[in-house]
């Protein structure tokens, strides 16, 4: 029979599924991390409006913590290690819809190869 053999359709199927197995656990992994990431983000906002001066009337007391907050580095690293990791979210749900793709496809074909087989097993398909 021509095309892919059964035991190559096998091989994919498994890897495929293993992959996007540890893609899933990578993803919710990520998850987690971007949870903590945000609550760390709140931490270090919060710390640096503690630490903005204090001085002038509530709007200038308020300029002082957005100020602070904006120029605080862990309040940066904190949105970027934020930002990172929303991108690593998204590139492996971009690979894991991939791999569901290809997954689609291989079943697809072991279904064309156990119809074709079958009517072979009956005698209506002849090889050339």
């Amino acid at each position: 029979m021509p095309g892919i053999s059964l035991a190559e359709i096998e091989q994919s199927l498994i890897g495929l599924t293993a992959s996007l197995e540890a893609s899933d656990i990578a993803i919710a992994s990520l998850r987690t991390t971007l949870l903590e990431q945000t609550d760390a983000l709140e931490v270090a906002k919060t710390n640096a409006a503690l630490n903005a001066p204090d001085a002038g009337n509530e709007g200038q007391r308020k300029l002082n913590r957005d100020k602070a907050i904006a120029d605080d580095s862990v309040v940066f690293f904190s949105k970027k290690n934020i930002s990172d990791t929303q991108f690593k979210i998204a590139e492996n749900e971009a690979h894991n819809a991939s791999q569901r793709r290809q997954f689609a496809a291989m079943c697809h074909i072991a279904a064309m190869r156990a119809a074709q087989m079958i009517l072979h097993a009956k005698g209506t398909v002849k090889h050339a």
